[in-house]
Formats: C-alpha cells, structure tokens, sequence
C-alpha cells in the first residue's frame, strides 16, 4: 500500500510542478507572466530498480545491445525519450 501511495504522491507532486513552474525560456512567447510554464520531466523512475519496483519490466531493444550498451545506459537513453 506505501508504494502506491508514493507512487500517487510522487504523480501529483509533477502535475503541480508542472502546472505552476515558471519558465525561462517562453519569454519570447509574447505570453504574461502567470501563463508561461517549464516543462518538468514526467518520467517518475530514477533506476531500472524503482521501475521494475512499480510493476514494469524493462528490457534492451535489439539496436541497443548491438550497440554494447549495457542496461543502466539503455535504461538513461529510454527515461531520456519518455521526457520529451
């Protein structure tokens, strides 16, 4: 029950990040003040361990052993493809 509601907690910690972060980058956006946002990483696992602990398998695909990468350097790049 504690990891669902870290789970949950960890979610809604994001969403409001998200929802109320101010941003540097939107100044030439010609929006106020109150409507520029930044956009927050909403991929919510730091290691193969907590994604594995939330109920997911994760797995190289086939480019990504062929390219020697081991599984720490395979998870980096999918948690850097699922934040864009």
């Amino acid at each position: 029950m504690s990891n669902v509601a870290d789970r949950l907690s960890k979610f809604l910690e994001n969403a409001f990040k998200k929802a109320f972060s101010m941003s540097e980058d939107s100044s030439n956006l010609n929006l106020k003040e109150d409507q520029k946002f930044v956009h927050v990483d909403t991929f919510q696992y730091d290691t193969i361990e907590d994604y594995k602990n939330a109920g997911h398998n994760f797995r190289r695909t086939k480019d990504q052993m062929d390219r020697g990468l081991s599984r720490e350097e395979a998870f980096k790049e999918f948690k850097k493809s699922k934040n864009k």
